[in-house]
């Protein structure tokens, strides 16, 4: 039998004592980069623990160092984690997460973090997407939302509203967004729905306006399509719009 040398041996000792100690070394490791503000680093190794032991302590660091080193995306994926291993009693810690990480999202323009934070609170809070997290969100995007990720959570928002009147100006700034993205086709389902109800005067004048905008641009693809009776709709929407 072949004897190794006692420095072999001691070596390969002391590599395995090393590999026991992983994820309590990594979670360490994670700590101090955290404090140093290396957040890329710290995610790493907050998330090499995890993958030896599932801790919803790790989760949640994990979480905040994906979010403070601008990986939203990582970080909703991290406060999502949290909610299914952590069970009811982190589901109020997972849905501040997705929270945090939702403003940050819509702040940076993130389309891809934005919509897994809207879909991890629907499924662990579906009263904060409806409700009083949605309108402060709303008021982040304000009326220059840049994708339509992002106008999405304004529905929501005037579903929560605490009026009808102002349920209808968080719908009038979700449907001039979608217009000024180029989806009139969407806009002026939304805005006709406002001017219809006539419960907000303010709404009222800029929606009359948006929807003859759109509704001209509509015309204009019908005649491009081919279809001069769906293109006369639309012209004479447009028209009875701007008379009023």
């Amino acid at each position: 039998m072949r004897l190794f040398p006692f420095s072999v041996a001691a070596g390969l000792v002391l590599a395995a004592a090393a590999c026991i100690g992983t994820s309590v070394d990594h979670e360490v490791l994670g700590d101090r980069a955290y404090t140093n503000r290396y957040f890329a680093e710290a995610l790493a190794e907050y998330r090499w623990a995890l993958r030896q032991r599932a801790n919803p302590t790790l989760r949640v660091k994990a979480g905040a160092a994906a979010l403070r080193a601008g990986n939203l995306v990582a970080a909703a994926e991290e406060y999502r984690a949290l909610a299914d291993e952590g069970g009811v009693s982190r589901a109020t810690e997972a849905a501040d997460g997705l929270e945090r990480v939702a403003r940050a999202a819509a702040e940076n323009d993130d389309r891809a973090a934005l919509s897994a934070a809207l879909l991890g609170l629907r499924e662990i809070s579906a009263g904060r997407a409806l409700g009083r997290f949605a309108e402060e969100l709303a008021r982040t995007l304000g009326a220059e939302a840049r994708s339509v990720e992002g106008l999405n959570v304004l529905p929501y928002a005037a579903a929560g509203a605490p009026d009808a009147r102002h349920g209808d100006s968080l719908m009038y700034v979700y449907g001039a967004g979608l217009a000024r993205l180029g989806r009139c086709d969407q806009a002026v389902v939304v805005l006709e729905g406002l001017l219809r109800r006539r419960r907000e005067p303010a709404v009222l004048r800029v929606a009359d306006r948006d929807f003859a905008r759109c509704a001209l641009q509509m015309g204009q693809r019908s005649l491009d399509s081919g279809l001069p009776q769906g293109a006369e709709e639309w012209f004479r929407k447009a028209a009875t719009r701007t008379e009023q």
